[in-house]
Parts: C-alpha cells; sequence; structure tokens
C-alpha cells in the first residue's frame, strides 16, 4: 500500500512509527482469540473446526493444536507440526497456519527457456491462503484502535515474503478462487520475513469507520514492493511455499503505553497509523497528541538512529500549493518532536505534495497524512 521511499543509497527505509502500540490487551475484541477448537484430527487444514475462524479465499488454513504436542506423527502438533518446529507464542493457545506464496514457477530466464523447450506449463505463483477473525462486537467509528498479530516462517519453508498485513472489513471476505485478494490492507509489511526461531509482531492503530467486524490476515501482493526470497537450506528439499505460523491476533481499545523496543527488534518496516491533517491545514490534530509523545519519548532514548519525516497532500489544489503544504505539514511534525526532546539534526523533513497516494479520492483525509520513517541498518530479521 504504501511505496518505499529512497532519499539516497546511505539511508534503507525500514521503519513507519506514527503510532503508539502497547501490549496490553484486556480488552481483546477478537473472537475466540486463542483458536481454541474441538475434534481436531491429526492432519491438515481444519480452521473451521474453531467455529470462529475461517479461510478468507479458497484455500485451507491449518489449525495447530497444543493438545497434539506428544502425538505422532505431530502434522498439526505444537511445537512439532508437518512444517517444523514453533513453540506456543503464549501459553494455553493454539495458533494458525498459512501458505501466503506458492512458488510453482520459473524464477529466472533459463528457467523459463527451459519449460518453454519443455513444452511445459509454467506455474501458477498465484496461490495464496488468508486467515480470518471475527470481532465479539462492531468497531464503533471514530474510535482509535491497536491492532496485533505475530507471524513466524516455518522452518520447512523454501521461501519467504515481504507484503504480509491485516485487513478489516465490515463484510466477511468469501473469494471462492485461491488467489490473492483484491483488497487494499490497512496494515501492511513491505519487509521479507524470514524469522523461523521467533515470533515476529506486527503492530498497528487504526480509526475505525465504524461497524467493522472481521480481520483477514495474509499476503496482499503489491506488485511495487513485492519480494520473494529464497530460503532453502543446504542439502534440504524445496517445498517452494513461503509458509507462516500466524498466533495472538486482538484489536482492542487504543492504551497510551507503547513498547517500541519490541516494534524495532521485531519489524523492520511495518504500515501504522497516518498521522491525518484537516483541508489545507499543517496544524496537527490533538488527538495525535499522545501517540507522537510516544514516539518522541523512545526517539530521545536512541540518539543515534536518524528518522525520516515525509508529508503529503490530498488531490485537490496545484503543485504551486501542494509541495509548500506537505513540507510546512513535515516541519510541524519535526517542530513538535523537537520540543519534546528529539535531536534536531537527527529529524530530516520532505515534502511529497499529493505523491504515493493510498486512496485514489480527490479529497481523501487518509492522503492527508505524515509518515516517519526509521533508519538503521541494525534492526534486519535474520532466518
Amino acid at each position: 500500500m504504501k511505496t518505499i521511499i529512497n532519499i539516497n543509497n546511505t539511508l534503507s527505509c525500514l521503519l513507519l512509527v506514527t503510532a503508539g502500540l502497547s501490549q496490553g490487551f484486556s480488552q481483546n475484541l477478537v473472537a475466540n482469540a486463542g483458536m481454541d477448537a474441538k475434534c481436531i484430527k491429526n492432519g491438515y487444514g481444519q480452521i473451521d473446526k474453531t467455529e470462529t475462524w475461517s479461510n478468507a479465499n479458497g484455500g485451507t488454513v491449518d489449525i495447530f493444536d497444543k493438545e497434539k504436542s506428544r502425538t505422532y506423527p505431530y502434522q498439526n502438533g505444537i511445537p512439532h507440526n508437518y512444517m517444523g518446529y514453533q513453540p506456543l507464542a503464549q501459553i494455553g493457545q493454539n495458533y494458525a497456519g498459512i501458505i501466503a506464496y506458492y512458488d510453482d514457477g520459473a524464477n529466472n530466464r533459463e528457467d523459463s527457456a527451459l519449460v518453454q523447450k519443455l513444452g511445459i506449463k509454467d506455474g501458477y505463483k498465484k496461490y495464496t491462503e488468508y486467515l480470518q477473525g471475527s470481532f465479539n462486537e462492531p468497531l464503533v467509528a471514530g474510535k482509535v484502535y491497536q491492532v496485533s498479530f505475530k507471524v513466524s516462517l516455518a522452518d520447512k519453508s523454501g521461501r519467504a515474503v515481504s507484503c504480509l498485513g491485516a485487513l478489516i472489513t465490515n463484510e466477511k471476505v468469501d473469494q471462492k478462487s485461491n488467489t490473492f485478494l483484491t483488497q487494499e490492507p490497512q496494515f501492511i509489511s513491505h519487509r521479507v520475513i524470514a524469522d523461523t526461531a521467533n515470533w515476529v509482531t506486527l503492530y498497528g492503530a487504526y480509526i475505525a469507520n465504524g461497524g467493522e467486524k472481521y480481520i483477514t490476515i495474509g499476503c496482499f501482493k503489491d506488485e511495487n514492493n513485492f519480494t520473494v526470497q529464497n530460503v532453502v537450506a543446504p542439502n534440504e528439499n524445496d517445498s517452494r511455499k513461503a509458509y507462516y505460523y500466524v498466533s495472538d491476533v486482538a484489536i482492542a481499545p487504543y492504551i497510551a503505553k507503547p513498547n517500541m523496543e519490541s516494534i524495532v527488534l521485531g519489524v523492520d518496516y511495518v504500515e501504522l497509523m497516518d498521522l491525518r491533517f484537516d483541508l489545507a491545514s499543517a496544524e496537527i490534530d490533538s488527538r495525535f497528541y499522545n501517540e507522537l509523545d510516544e514516539v518522541a519519548t523512545w526517539m530521545a532514548k536512541h540518539p543515534e538512529m536518524k528518522f525520516f519525516i515525509a508529508g503529503y497532500t490530498d488531490k485537490t489544489g496545484t503543485d504551486a500549493i501542494n509541495d509548500p503544504l506537505s513540507v510546512n505539514r513535515a516541519k510541524a511534525v519535526k517542530k513538535y518532536l523537537a520540543n519534546k526532546g528529539v535531536k534536531d539534526s537527527n529529524l530530516i523533513v520532505e515534502g511529497f505534495g499529493s505523491d504515493n497516494p493510498v486512496d485514489d479520492r480527490i479529497k481523501s483525509r487518509r492522503n492527508r497524512r505524515v509518515e516517519i520513517y526509521l533508519y538503521s541498518v541494525n534492526t534486519l530479521t535474520t532466518r
């Protein structure tokens, strides 16, 4: 959904940190967050046995059962299962498993030439699966919610991918074909998540439109940022799957108690809530003060890190109006952060006018935003 901005060769866009976040989800609205299920057999699929979780397209989402930890051959057990070994993300909870991407085609010119020479049909490369959960109650319009879920790449994956994210909707997603969804997610990670040893946490904050009742998690293929990484270990068979375990899905009213350290250590680039402005205004809405305060507190503790602040506008007005307005919005955020103790020289600002829109509507408030990017070479997750 977001285009990563290349500022120069010395900077790598890693983490968008515009929202304050929390580990506490005492009011988690996700129904059956622990993915409890009845009568799970030793086998594949079976997400429907949870009754509250489902697959959003024509794929088959797996459910892994904590009660099968001692059952051989561990097809869907915890921590041993047919895709590898992964302990519980949280005690007492099951977790799901999805094929985010299946690489069944040629991956280079040599492969393509051989496929053509042999008269073999090239691969599909569109198969994917989505985990879908429901809420105990609809979201309230205008209310800010915090969203979180954890993923871990399975040991027997042959690929790792970018563009894992979450889509929040009013209606249940029920696509019949097992291909990528075309809906635009509210949250997306544009870096490749290839950690098989640990659970990687994706956080976000969300202002509800009202009536949302479902969350769908999977790979939302963005052609501009989609990356596939070969992670086949030496002397291992290539499954060609980018298979991810998914756990601890949560959505709750926003609580101003962030854990920024875990974001930086776990996620290099993740889209969170945008800081939005009124039409033709560069004044920061007071409802974003708490979030900016939390981000500023964390930034001030890390003077060794630099941050890039990007300002944007909607599509109303000309470039002569939009370009300086986007710069002023970025400067307003820089001034706010500097007043809260962030080192001024660590804050780089730029305005991009109406470029890189996240919404095609001309007067979209979502496009009247500021994004903050963290630059560091020390936060990359390794396999």
